[in-house]
C-alpha cells in the first residue's frame, strides 16, 4: 500500500497539471471547467487533493477544517 501511494504521488509531481491551495477559487472555475485531465491540489510539494472535471475530492488541510 505504501509504495503504490508514493508512485501515485511521484506521477502526480512530475506528470499533472498542479494549482496551489491558495489560488483563488473563482479563477480555479474559470481554469478548470474545460480541463480533459485531472488537476493536482498542492500546498507548496504537499499533494492535498484532486480536481476532476470540476469536482474537487480532499481538498482541505486539517488547520483548515479546524477554522472554520
Amino acid at each position: 500500500m505504501q509504495r503504490d501511494k508514493k508512485n501515485l504521488e511521484a506521477i502526480m509531481k512530475n506528470d499533472m497539471l498542479k494549482i496551489d491551495m491558495d489560488y483563488p477559487l473563482e479563477d480555479i472555475v474559470v481554469d478548470i471547467q474545460d480541463a480533459k485531465i485531472p488537476i493536482c491540489v498542492v500546498d507548496g510539494e504537499i499533494f492535498k487533493g484532486i480536481i476532476i472535471k470540476g469536482t474537487v475530492l480532499a481538498a482541505l488541510s486539517k488547520d483548515e477544517v479546524d477554522d472554520e
